[in-house]
């Protein structure tokens, strides 16, 4: 008779997840990034300045105790996890990998610190506004857009020009908005002044001159009525198309880069080449926002408890 090998036990801590004091992001990347203040900001979407100040006004509440056990996570690291979090939209399990941490320490960090932020930082950021300010919004509606008794309005974000956002959808932004302005506009001059504005704005917010001259000139070459009107659209037939669904990360470029480079290999196959005739549409599904971590779509009540943990039947 063949004796079973006994099952190994679980480990304490993953050999990978013990080196993250010595090979995690944070340790091996962190310090380099601080004597670089353009790459800093690229990588927390902030500045040193803003971090530096940022931390002072969360360190009491990010700080924790060493135990006998294991040290704590540092204010320094927990921040720089949150805001690599916020800044790229990447998964808790991509994170897992990246800063070598457990999935569920990676979550539990971050909504600690975003409840961190709100609830030190809500009273100076959002401060309840006040009846002057009231007026000053409504007055500043009526004399630019003609609505009186108005104090806000809801509108679509103007993404930054660095953002992860692919490439293509950010440079189709200003050209969106401009014609925008060009139907909302009745008369040429309001166009020209509303249009400046909009130039500015992105110049702001990082946007190349010839994405802006291009989105101006596009607008300006059409009548605004052909604007206004609605037209029939042709509805294409993309039935035949084959469509590569994946959830939305940074790495985009390189899904598709990998796609066009060995689709050739797959139509190689002769079976194959008749399901697949073209290079797929890859089609992105959102990713999980803050929102949908940090807050629940339905009510979850509160689980009844089992007789002594059993699978036996639950109390009601």
């Amino acid at each position: 008779m063949i004796e079973e090998e006994p099952a190994h036990k679980r480990m304490w801590v993953h050999p990978i997840i013990a080196q993250r004091v010595r090979k995690g992001q944070f340790a091996s990347l962190f310090a380099d990034l601080r004597a670089h203040p353009p790459k800093f900001f690229s990588y927390c979407r902030m500045s040193l300045a803003t971090l530096d100040r940022l931390l002072g006004e969360l360190r009491p509440g990010l700080t924790f105790m060493d135990t006998n056990m294991r040290r704590s996570v540092s204010a320094e690291e927990r921040l720089i996890i949150t805001l690599r979090f916020l800044a790229t939209g990447n998964s808790f399990a991509t994170l897992h990998f990246e800063f070598r941490m457990g999935t569920s320490t990676i979550a539990g960090i971050v909504r600690s610190t975003c409840a961190q932020i709100w609830n030190r930082l809500r009273a100076e950021v959002l401060p309840p506004p006040t009846r002057q300010q009231w007026m000053q919004i409504a007055h500043g509606f009526l004399e630019r857009a003609h609505f009186p008794n108005c104090i806000g309005a809801l509108d679509g974000k103007h993404i930054r020009a660095e953002s992860a956002h692919p490439r293509k959808q950010i440079s189709s932004i200003p050209i969106g908005q401009f014609l925008r302005i060009r139907r909302i506009c009745s008369r040429e001059e309001d166009f020209q002044i509303r249009a400046k504005e909009l130039s500015d704005r992105f110049r702001r917010r990082g946007y190349d001159e010839l994405s802006i001259k291009r989105g101006m000139t596009r607008a300006s070459n059409i009548k605004r009525e052909s604007l206004v009107y609605s037209r029939n659209k042709r509805i294409k037939n993309n039935s035949d198309q084959v469509r590569f669904i994946t959830t939305y990360s940074s790495d985009h470029e390189k899904i598709s880069c990998s796609l066009a480079k060995y689709w050739s290999v797959l139509r190689s196959d002769t079976t194959l080449k008749k399901y697949l005739p073209i290079t797929p549409r890859i089609t992105y599904r959102r990713n999980k926002n803050l929102k949908d971590l940090l807050t629940r779509s339905h009510h979850v009540g509160e689980k009844p408890e089992r007789v002594f943990g059993s699978r036996g039947p639950r109390i009601n």
